[in-house]
C-alpha cells in the first residue's frame, strides 16, 4: 500500500488540523513523510500547530492505519486526496477543503455535470416535502445532479425526487463515517443512491459516528461542489442556515422558497433569491 497515502490520511484525520493547517504543514515541510518525522519544535514553527497537535501527529500509528484503509477499501470506500484526479475541483477552491474525501459510488459524478444543493428542515410541511420532490425531479430530468445531506425531511425528499427519472442520480454528503449511516432508518435510501449510480461522501473516517462538528462541516462541502443552494424550509436556528452561511462565504447564489419559515424569511430579506426566479 502507498505509504504516502497512509501518512496523508493519518494527518488529515488528526483532530485540530484540517485543510488550512495541513496546507501550511505541507508548504513548510514539502511532503507528508517529512511532516511525520519532524520534531515537536519544528512542527510548532508552523502557524496554528501547538503542542497538542504535534503530539497527535507523533501518535499516528501507520501500521494500524494501513489495516483500517485496507478494510475501508474492501468495503468499496474510495479515498480521494487533493492530488486525486477525481477530487472535486470546485471543492479545491475553498481554503478549508477537506484533505481527504471518502466516497462510496461514482467518484467522478461531479465531473461534466451541474450540481444543485437542496437543503432544509428535518420536519417540513407536507406541501414543502412534495414541492421538494418535484423540484428535485425537474433538476434531474434536465440532466443535472442533486446534492443533499441524507437527513430526514427535506434532504430525504431531495434524494427521493431524483428517483423519478430512471437515470436520475444524487449525491449525499454525510456528517459521519460511511460505515455508520445516519440516520439509521435512511440506510435503505443510502443503498438505493448507490444502486442508481450516485455517491455517498464524507470527510470523516468511515468508522466515525455522527457528531455536531461533522453535521455542520459537511454543509461547506455541499455548498462548495454545487452551483447554487436552494433552501426549502428552515427556521433561523435550523442546520440549513449553516449551508447558507457557507454558500455566501463561497460566493454561491442562495435561493429560498417563499414561505413563513423564519429562516426563509431571513434569507430573502438578506438578499437571497426567491425560488420562483430559479432557472435551470
Amino acid at each position: 500500500m502507498d505509504t504516502g497515502l497512509i501518512a496523508w490520511v493519518g494527518l488529515s484525520l488528526c483532530e485540530g488540523i484540517g485543510g488550512v493547517k495541513l496546507r501550511r504543514l505541507f508548504d513548510y515541510f514539502g511532503d507528508v513523510t517529512t511532516i511525520l518525522g519532524a520534531s515537536t519544535d519544528d512542527l510548532k514553527a508552523v502557524k496554528g500547530i501547538n503542542e497538542a497537535i504535534a503530539q497527535q501527529i507523533h501518535a499516528i500509528q501507520l501500521d494500524q492505519l494501513a489495516d483500517d484503509i485496507h478494510r475501508w477499501q474492501s468495503a468499496h470506500i474510495h479515498i480521494l486526496t487533493w492530488n486525486s484526479p477525481d477530487y472535486p475541483k470546485l471543492l479545491l477552491d475553498i481554503p478549508d477543503a477537506p484533505p481527504t474525501l471518502f466516497v462510496m459510488g461514482d467518484t467522478s459524478i461531479w465531473k461534466d455535470h451541474r450540481l444543485y444543493a437542496i437543503v432544509g428542515t428535518r420536519t417540513p410541511a407536507q406541501a414543502i416535502r412534495d414541492k421538494t420532490i418535484r423540484l428535485s425531479r425537474d433538476i434531474t430530468q434536465k440532466g443535472h445532479i442533486v446534492v443533499s445531506g441524507l437527513a430526514e425531511g427535506v434532504d430525504t425528499a431531495a434524494h427521493l425526487g431524483t428517483f423519478v427519472d430512471p437515470n436520475g442520480r444524487t449525491i449525499a454528503v454525510l456528517g459521519n463515517g460511511l460505515c455508520q449511516i445516519y440516520p439509521k432508518h435512511n440506510h435503505a435510501l443510502a443503498t438505493a443512491i448507490l444502486e442508481r449510480g450516485g455517491a455517498l461522501v464524507s470527510e470523516v473516517a468511515p468508522d466515525s459516528s455522527v457528531s455536531a462538528w461533522g453535521l455542520v462541516g459537511r454543509n461547506r462541502i455541499i455548498t462548495a461542489i454545487s452551483e447554487a443552494i436552494i433552501v426549502m424550509q428552515t427556521s433561523l436556528e435550523g442546520g440549513a442556515m449553516h449551508a447558507v452561511r457557507f454558500a455566501r462565504q463561497q460566493g454561491k447564489p442562495v435561493y429560498a422558497h417563499h414561505n413563513l419559515a423564519t429562516g426563509n424569511q431571513a434569507i430573502l430579506a438578506d438578499g437571497g433569491h426567491d425560488l420562483a426566479t430559479f432557472r435551470l
